[in-house]
């Protein structure tokens, strides 16, 4: 049935089994890396499944995407700023320190962290000009 062979569903039983999980299904990656923490799996497991010379700008924009929809439903403070995006930047910098190993893996993953910070200067803008709105 579907849900046996899911890999939503199960959890791998071994990192090589995610590598083989990953290589046949590039094409859901995206997905497979949304649902990294319900798998409980280390950045540096699924940066060692990445395969360095395989470049697919597709699946590092999706990558990307997925990692910012990851944050799913949130709410803020009314002059709370870009905090909250500031710590999903330096989560993404901790792990681009790990895979130093992986240029690719390294790039994409300051380039997360780059977004992460570049939101959180557009929160905190937004805070500054609510701030001077509400506050007259």
């Amino acid at each position: 049935s579907f849900a046996a062979s899911n890999p939503l569903t199960e959890r791998p039983s071994s990192a090589a089994s995610m590598r083989a999980s990953l290589k046949t299904s590039v094409s859901s990656f995206n997905v497979i890396f949304a649902f990294i923490n319900w798998y409980e799996i280390t950045c540096r497991t699924i940066l060692r499944a990445i395969r360095q010379p395989h470049k697919s700008d597709t699946v590092e924009l999706g990558i990307l995407i997925e990692r910012h929809n990851m944050r799913g439903a949130f709410s803020k403070g009314m002059y709370e700023g870009g905090n909250q995006e500031r710590a999903f930047g330096a989560q993404a910098a901790e792990w681009a320190k790990a895979a130093t190993k992986w240029p690719r893996a390294h790039s994409m993953l300051l380039e997360i962290s780059r977004s992460w910070h570049e939101d959180a200067k557009r929160e905190d803008e937004r805070a500054r000009q609510d701030e001077v709105k509400f506050e007259q």
